[in-house]
């Protein structure tokens, strides 16, 4: 599900734009998803163990008989320097569309996302539950891609009473 969401590039040009696009629909279903699936059970460490070549592994029975959820502690074992800058790219590529298909010199010619909201909910379950995630993105990426997408969220829903929520998020 994060390969989906984090590989989808909304960029597709003038006739891109008006085009029916299933690849959009199945990143909404797939951020929609996996939010879900990260917000249910435990966060936590469960025991980690080693496979036959070394590789640190967490067993799937230790991690399910003490209710962890598998998904989030996944997610908090993420650490390499690479995979963390791709999600980071990925995700503030689909946000910074929020920006651009609201600003573009030519009105509905680039298309934009319509789960902006959920892509924010996991970006911030990035952040909660791996610890790595933050300072990487602090040491090492560049900030201002997050930020002017967020900013830009943030005021267009300044007076909108229905996105209080996203808005606190």
């Amino acid at each position: 599900l994060l390969n989906t969401i984090i590989t989808y590039d909304p960029k597709q040009g003038i006739g891109g734009a008006f085009a029916a696009d299933t690849h959009a629909r199945v990143v909404g279903l797939s951020v929609q998803i996996l939010c879900v699936l990260l917000d249910c059970g435990l966060s936590g460490n469960p025991e980690i163990t080693k496979n036959e070549e070394e590789d640190h592994i967490i067993d799937f029975e230790e991690a399910t008989k003490t209710g962890f959820n598998i998904f989030r502690t996944t997610l908090a074992r993420i650490t390499s320097g690479r995979e963390l800058s791709l999600i980071y790219d990925g995700l503030t590529r689909l946000l910074w569309n929020v920006h651009e298909s609201g600003n573009t010199l030519l009105p509905g010619t680039t298309k934009g996302i319509q789960c902006y909201q959920e892509v924010l909910v996991l970006f911030w379950k990035m952040l909660d539950e791996n610890p790595l995630f933050m300072n990487h993105i602090l040491t090492k990426c560049d900030i201002t891609k997050i930020v002017v997408p967020i900013c830009y969220i943030l005021y267009q829903s300044r007076k909108d009473v229905t996105r209080i929520g996203l808005v606190h998020i």
